[in-house]
């Protein structure tokens, strides 16, 4: 019995000295509110490295709408005809990022998805 107790207090202890991944840190991305918005849809899931990503889906009022993602209050974003999905990295230092071939990779605090 002595030898179980000290084998969980052992484990327990171990488990709380192992430092915590920064890429696992990362909370819900912050949704913008605007009057035309489209519809977003989010997951968070954990990816194949063990870190958090945000699938985001960026749907227009209709299938004719233009999509506009926005990053951080507008000072970034991205047109495009229909919806749009992407996905968000945390980052070791437990920020969210957006790796995008044009715009190199952005620092996200906050996305709002417009429809026109």
């Amino acid at each position: 019995m002595r030898l179980m107790i000290l084998l969980l207090f052992t484990f327990v202890n171990l488990v709380a000295s192992i430092p915590s991944k920064g890429c696992m840190l990362c909370s819900n991305v912050l949704i913008e509110r605007h009057p035309n918005e489209a519809r977003v849809e989010l997951e968070k899931v954990v990816d194949g490295t063990g870190c958090f990503v945000q699938n985001l889906k960026c749907l227009g009022n209709d299938i004719k709408s233009e999509t506009f993602v926005q990053f951080n209050h507008g000072r970034t974003g991205f047109l495009a005809h229909g919806a749009q999905e992407l996905q968000l990295q945390c980052s070791d230092e437990g920020r969210w990022r957006f790796e995008h071939s044009e715009l190199g990779s952005i620092a996200v605090e906050s996305v709002s998805c417009l429809s026109t």
